[in-house]
């Protein structure tokens, strides 16, 4: 941009050394023309002129204050091109031009310029297409920084990059420090209807890294206020439904679980029916039952109101005293069979 201007000036210049009279200028005086407010058009043909203006008269700005502006007229019936302007002042180097015969001038450009390390400062920027950053270069790096302030914290020193969507609203990054040493990252998006068109905070990130959906703070790594859908969810911790002490468990829910099927890898209880198995008499558990109001291995009320039961256990447990039913009525049919016969037989003998 330096050397636009340089230019400029320069070919400013050039053109008053080059009088028809083969005069010499030697400087370009400035002219005190500050109330007065110049078109395109009152400028005559191959003229470049300084003039002293109020920063009001140029329309630069509602400020008090003077500015220099330069003006360049290659003339020729505005055929050579537009009037071109530029305006220097203590806030920085400006361009406008305007058609040779019109009677007002485009709009004021704010020159960019870049310190001798070859930074710019940016205080308003306007793209209307492609903005292009960084470099297409193997292993080079790229930083595009926006500062924030120490004070004010939180949302009130806010920095956002807004996507601004006509008649639909906006979506948004925001950043910002918290009360503490650490900074915040938030997501926004406008929802439909909303005549606002005002990006609302849909997902929030804390010093931490502590993600929150549907809340600003998440108390957990991932914190959703709402409802979750999900065809496969893989956790190597514990999930808590209902409850936040898991007390060990992989699953545990303080409710009711409602389920087609619930499948269950355990052992079982086909040990009854092996020949070393040791099936108690039926005396034997008459003495249980009495003395603990339950059957022998199968816990009490009380127990399983302090305790619970466990599934696999509890089914495991239950065949296991169907099968004992079931040899207790084997026996009991062969016992059958035996009186039967011995019946029939002292009928036989004793008619």
């Amino acid at each position: 941009m330096k050397k636009i201007i340089y230019s400029l000036v320069v070919f400013a210049i050039s053109l008053l050394s080059m009088s028809t009279h083969a005069q010499t200028a030697m400087s370009l005086g400035v002219n005190d023309t500050r109330n007065i407010s110049e078109p395109p058009r009152d400028y005559g043909e191959r003229e470049v002129k300084a003039d002293l203006k109020f920063l009001t008269t140029s329309g630069i700005s509602t400020a008090y204050g003077f500015t220099t502006n330069l003006t360049i007229s290659p003339g020729f019936n505005g055929t050579a091109g537009y009037i071109s302007q530029l305006s220097f002042n203590n806030n920085g180097v400006f361009y406008r031009n305007g058609d040779y015969f019109s009677s007002s001038w485009n709009g004021w450009n704010k020159i960019l310029m870049s310190d001798l390390s070859g930074n710019v400062n940016l205080e308003n920027l306007k793209v209307n297409d492609l903005f292009e950053f960084g470099s297409e270069l193997d292993n080079t790096y790229s930083t595009f920084i926006i500062q924030g302030p120490n004070s004010p914290t939180g949302e009130a020193g806010k920095r956002d990059i807004i996507f601004n969507f006509k008649y639909a609203g906006q979506s948004g990054i925001r950043a910002f420090r918290g009360d503490e040493w650490g900074t915040f990252l938030q997501l926004m998006t406008s929802q439909p209807g909303d005549v606002t068109g005002t990006a609302r905070v849909r997902m929030h990130i804390d010093q931490y890294g502590k993600i929150g959906i549907g809340t600003v703070n998440p108390f957990y790594d991932l914190d959703v206020n709402g409802t979750i859908s999900s065809q496969n969810l893989l956790t190597t911790g514990s999930i808590g439904i209902g409850t936040i002490n898991t007390d060990g468990y992989k699953l545990a829910v303080n409710g009711i679980i409602r389920a087609k099927e619930i499948k269950v890898e355990s052992g079982w209880a086909d040990f009854v029916f092996k020949e070393d198995y040791k099936l108690p008499s039926l005396k034997e558990v008459e003495t249980y039952i009495n003395e603990n109001g339950t059957l022998p291995g199968v816990p009490n009320e009380s127990e399983v109101k302090a305790n619970g039961i466990n599934l696999a256990e509890t089914n495991a447990l239950l065949l296991q005293k169907i099968e004992e039913l079931t040899l207790y009525i084997i026996q009991q049919e062969k016992r059958m069979e035996n009186i039967e016969a011995e019946t029939l037989l002292s009928k036989e003998i004793f008619p």
